[in-house]
Order: structure tokens, then sequence, then C-alpha cells
């Protein structure tokens, strides 16, 4: 699993965008590059847009169905 390192954001938001750049520049430095995160920022309206998609296992048990995100970078 790839360390994403400290976060140093104050806000959840700020969380948000920090590890999608995070897994963003992972994802560019892996082999083959990967590009299941895309992050488009609007200078004008001042916004991030960010678009994931992860591979995932899901599980049933006596805690009914869970899900968990897969390691892929």
């Amino acid at each position: 699993m790839a360390a994403l390192g400290t976060i140093q954001a104050n806000t959840l938001e700020g969380a948000f965008l920090e590890i999608a750049m995070k897994l963003q520049a992972l994802e560019s430095a892996a082999t083959p590059p990967k590009n299941n995160v895309r992050i488009v920022i609007d200078a004008d309206d001042k916004a991030a847009t960010i678009r994931g998609e992860m591979p995932v296992n899901f599980a049933t048990g006596e805690a009914g169905l869970t899900v968990s995100a897969r390691p892929y970078v």
C-alpha cells in the first residue's frame, strides 16, 4: 500500500482535495500509470470537481453487506 503522508488541511473539504491530489500523483507514478482520479479546477468559479473510481471488495456476514477499498496504486 502506498503511503499518503501527513494531511496538512484544517478542514474536511481541504483534506478531501488534498487526498485526491495525492492519489492522482501516486497514480501518475504507478507502472503502468493509472487515471482513476480526475480533478478539474475551475478558477473562475473557484471550485474543484473530483471524480474517482477505485476497485472495491464486497463481503456479506453477520453485519450485513460491507464494502471496502482494494489497494490499486
